[in-house]
C-alpha cells in the first residue's frame, strides 16, 4: 500500500477525534476515538474488515467510503510487541522538559538503549490522595533502516583511505618497475606492499567496526559497514581489482 493510497484520505475537512487503522495479515482492523473539551474521550467505531479475497487497496477505500475518513485524521496502530506501556510517577517539571525527564527515568525499564525509544505521555485521568500524579509513558523502539548519512561517510573515509592506498602501492610499482616491465613490476609492487596494505586494512576494520558493538542504532550501522567495506576493500579491491586496472593502463600506455 503506497503514499498514493494513503493520501486519499487526508484532505477534506476535518472532525474532531482521530482514527487509528491497523494493518494485519487477514484484514484492516479501524478504531475512532471522539474527544472535545466538553466530554471525555470515546470509542465510537471498533471494527476489523476482512480482506476476504480482495486487494488490501480496495478494502482500505471501502472502510474509508463507509465511515467517512476523509474527513478526519488518521493513522496507523502498532501491533502487538511493538510498543510498551509504563506507569510512572509524573516529574515535577515544564511541559515541553517532560519528555526529556521521562525518557531517563524509564531507562532502565526498557531492553533497549533509551535513545533508540520514541515515547508519548498520558495522564492517568484518577489521581490517588495523597500520592504524586501518575502518567502513562507509552514506549516504542525505533526500528531504523538504513540512515542515509551511513553512504556518504563512507564514501568519504574509504575514497580517503584508499588514496594513501593507492599512493602507497603506486609508489612501490613505479620503483619495481624501474628494473623491471610492467608485467613483472605490477605483481612484484603489489606482492611488496601487500602485506603493509593488508595489515592496515584488517586493523582500521577491526577499530572502526568495533562502533557496532554500541548500543546506538547509528553507531551499529555505521560500524558494521565500515567493517564489511573495509574487508572487501582489503582482499578483493587491492588485491584483485587494482593489479588488473594497473595491467591494463600498462598496456594502453
Amino acid at each position: 500500500m503506497g503514499g498514493g493510497m494513503w493520501g486519499r484520505w487526508r484532505r477534506g475537512r476535518r472532525d474532531a477525534g482521530l482514527a487509528g487503522i491497523g494493518v494485519h495479515a487477514s484484514g484492516l482492523s479501524l478504531v475512532r476515538v471522539v474527544r472535545n473539551a466538553q466530554v471525555p474521550a470515546r470509542i465510537a467505531i471498533a471494527e476489523f474488515r476482512p480482506y476476504d479475497g480482495a486487494e488490501p487497496d480496495r478494502v482500505l477505500a471501502r472502510l474509508v467510503q463507509d465511515h467517512d475518513l476523509k474527513r478526519q485524521p488518521c493513522t496507523t496502530l502498532l501491533g502487538e510487541g511493538e510498543y510498551r506501556l509504563l506507569q510512572t510517577e509524573a516529574p515535577d517539571v515544564k511541559s515541553e522538559e517532560l519528555r526529556a525527564a521521562l525518557r531517563w527515568r524509564i531507562k532502565d525499564l526498557i531492553d533497549f538503549h533509551v535513545n533508540d525509544a520514541t515515547l508519548d505521555v498520558f495522564d492517568v485521568p484518577v489521581r490517588m490522595p495523597g500520592r504524586a500524579a501518575l502518567v502513562y509513558v507509552v514506549v516504542g523502539r525505533n526500528e531504523e533502516a538504513l540512515i542515509y548519512l551511513i553512504p556518504l561517510i563512507l564514501f568519504v573515509i574509504l575514497v580517503s583511505l584508499g588514496n594513501d592506498y593507492t599512493v602507497f602501492i603506486l609508489s612501490r610499482v613505479v620503483e619495481e618497475g624501474r628494473q623491471a616491465p610492467p608485467r613483472r613490476a605490477i605483481p612484484r609492487g603489489i606482492g611488496f606492499s601487500g602485506a603493509v596494505v593488508t595489515s592496515l586494512g584488517l586493523i582500521l576494520a577491526a577499530s572502526l567496526g568495533s562502533l557496532g558493538l554500541q548500543p546506538l542504532g547509528f553507531l551499529q550501522q555505521l560500524g558494521i559497514a565500515f567493517a564489511i567495506s573495509l574487508v572487501i576493500d582489503t582482499f578483493l579491491v587491492r588485491l584483485f581489482y587494482f593489479p588488473a586496472i594497473l595491467s591494463v593502463t600498462a598496456r594502453r600506455s
